[in-house]
């Protein structure tokens, strides 16, 4: 009827029931034990019959709990998993999400800071370009007013009969009057400014050529003629052609007016 596990269950269970019947009723067990064996056989055999029944019905209740446990058991695993996926990929978007809108919010940042960059590195550029205009300026202006010293002084010292020192003022002033030339931009100021030099180059010729009449003051022109030709050197490099040709003109003149000197020591016959 029954199956063997079920059947050594039910053996089990009812050896232990009737041994709990027998401990907890001594009273019933000596007035059993009065009893004819015939009477004794049985009632047993009813008990068991009822235990059996009452055991059986037992082990379905509980065979019945333990297939709704299984089935609640499985219902909640596939939930659980279903729910554990399902927290899975919420939490992969959202990181997804969060991974995107940080790179998102990288590149802006980046992209911040380089427009930042550029605008300060341009700003920096047009602060030194215009620092370095207004040292141009104050450059310009120097020499500018250092040639107008100069071209004063020499007229002065014409007039004083001083033509060596007139003659390097005016070639000074020539000198300084060409930076000035070479730090414009302005086309119309380097035509004045050219003008002023070609002038002045003019009347340093015209002190010169005074000059090479008389040999005495040869000894100051050779003291002074590595300085004289610097300034020279300068002048030859002007884009003006007057100025270029005035600064070859006086440098043949004071190499041919100290040539003639060195021509005039190496002929003396000696005493």
């Amino acid at each position: 009827m029954y199956s063997e596990p079920k059947s050594v269950l039910l053996f089990f269970i009812l050896a232990i029931f009737s041994s709990a019947q027998a401990t907890t009723n001594p009273k019933n067990q000596s007035a059993d034990s009065t009893l004819s064996p015939q009477y004794t056989f049985r009632q047993g055999a009813v008990d068991s019959s009822i235990s059996y029944s009452k055991l059986d019905a037992k082990i379905d209740s509980l065979e019945r709990e333990l297939y709704k446990m299984q089935v609640h058991q499985g219902f909640f695993s596939n939930e659980l998993e279903q729910q554990t996926a399902l927290f899975s990929l919420i939490v992969a978007g959202l990181l997804a999400l969060i991974g995107f809108v940080s790179y998102g919010g990288f590149k802006i940042e980046v992209k911040r800071l380089i427009g930042e960059t550029k605008m300060v590195i341009q700003n920096q550029k047009e602060d030194f370009e215009s620092y370095k205009r207004r040292m141009i300026d104050h450059e310009i202006n120097i020499h500018k007013v250092t040639g107008e010293f100069y071209y004063a002084n020499s007229e002065k010292h014409f007039k004083d009969g001083q033509l060596v020192d007139a003659f390097a003022l005016a070639l000074r002033a020539s000198y300084h009057a060409e930076t000035v030339s070479s730090l414009l931009n302005d086309g119309e100021k380097i035509k004045l400014v050219n003008e002023f030099t070609t002038k002045t180059l003019d009347k340093a010729l015209g002190y010169l050529k005074e000059m090479m009449s008389n040999s005495s003051h040869k000894d100051e022109i050779a003291k002074r003629r590595d300085s004289l030709f610097d300034m020279i050197n300068l002048l030859a490099k002007s884009n003006d052609q007057n100025i270029v040709d005035l600064s070859a003109e006086i440098r043949v003149s004071i190499k041919s007016y100290l040539h003639n000197d060195r021509v005039l020591e190496a002929t003396k016959i000696p005493s």
